[in-house]
């Protein structure tokens, strides 16, 4: 958000992308009525494109001075992953294998082994979809906020991509806490839970410290410096590392100056689990993708087909109507 209102395919891969959401299950949401206006939102009409863009890290530059470097900041007032994560120790294979099973549940069909271990990895289709498609095109931007707001293009037409125009816009909302109670729909790994009094608390610690009025003009949701690990907790892939709300001033020379770091990452989390907990997971799987396509890059085509081959079994969120604005009231 901003204060101021060559991609590679393999064929295989390129052919999935064009077809993916025709060919794998779709879950229809619905949105509750006036549920959008409730929190100032203007969403495209039905099946209107929205706005992308495509932002690739500045490679001259190290990948924590990325983030404060002109060319991000004119660029990326919004959400910016760039991380890649590392196996946790030298006990485990260094290539996982990436498996789906098919007739797992939803939000745990991912399997990663690492060679007779096998564990299980908690991320749901509809997150894990576009994000396989983000992670491949080799971008360091999901979304943004500066001049307008553009998504991704793996983003522009699903859940994730609401749930990041969700968080990027959460200094413009007041009822943030509620924001993410949009859907008539139960949908896996969404749920449309009203806040408790726990999250208000967390809210009105959090709510003055991302206010504009303290005299940051850029906020970015970021992993510069998150040192993602990976490996095995018994049964189950654990990755840790957590993103965090990176607040700048911009200089003359069109830098960005680190204004905070708000990297109490569970006190935030509070003030909104639904869209976090997502958030969280997006930024894991994004760092722990990104190593297997760098460092394992035979594991990652085989991953792409092993999505390709259970496609039909993979679940879809898509959303006719995108969010393309938010009504500006900044919070105080």
């Amino acid at each position: 958000m901003i204060k101021s209102p060559y991609r590679f395919f393999s064929g295989l891969f390129f052919a999935w992308l064009v077809c993916w959401s025709a060919w794998s299950a779709e879950l229809a949401v619905r949105y509750r009525e006036g549920a959008l206006a409730r929190l100032g939102i203007t969403a495209a009409d039905p099946f209107q494109k929205v706005a992308t863009f495509s932002f690739f890290a500045p490679p001259d530059v190290s990948k924590r001075d990325a983030f404060t470097d002109p060319r991000t900041m004119a660029v990326v007032g919004g959400v910016m992953f760039t991380a890649t994560a590392t196996p946790a120790s030298n006990d485990i294979a260094k290539c996982p294998d990436l498996k789906i099973d098919a007739k797992g549940s939803d939000g745990t069909r991912l399997r990663a082994k690492f060679g007779a271990k096998q564990g299980r990895a908690y991320i749901f289709d509809w997150e894990m979809l576009p994000l396989v498609q983000f992670i491949n095109d080799g971008e360091a931007a999901l979304y943004t906020d500066v001049g307008r707001s553009k998504y991704h293009r793996a983003f522009q037409d699903n859940l994730v991509g609401v749930n990041l125009f969700l968080l990027d816009n959460v200094a413009e909302m007041e009822e943030f806490p509620r924001a993410h109670i949009l859907f008539e729909n139960r949908i896996p790994g969404y749920p449309q839970l009203e806040p408790s009094a726990d999250t208000q608390a967390a809210w009105s610690q959090v709510k003055p410290i991302l206010s504009f009025s303290r005299g940051f003009s850029q906020m970015m949701f970021v992993d510069r410096d998150v040192d993602f690990k990976f490996g095995l907790d018994g049964s189950d892939l654990k990755i840790s590392g957590v993103p965090y709300w990176l607040l700048l001033r911009k200089k003359a020379d069109g830098s960005g100056q680190i204004f905070d770091e708000v990297k109490n990452t569970e006190l935030v989390r509070r003030t909104n689990p639904t869209i976090y907990d997502s958030i969280y997971r997006i930024s894991k799987f994004a760092a722990f993708f990104r190593y297997i396509k760098e460092s394992c890059p035979a594991n990652w085509e085989s991953f792409l087909n092993e999505v390709e081959s259970n496609k039909a079994e993979l679940v879809n969120i898509p959303i006719a109507q995108m969010p393309k604005s938010i009504r500006r009231t900044r919070l105080q």
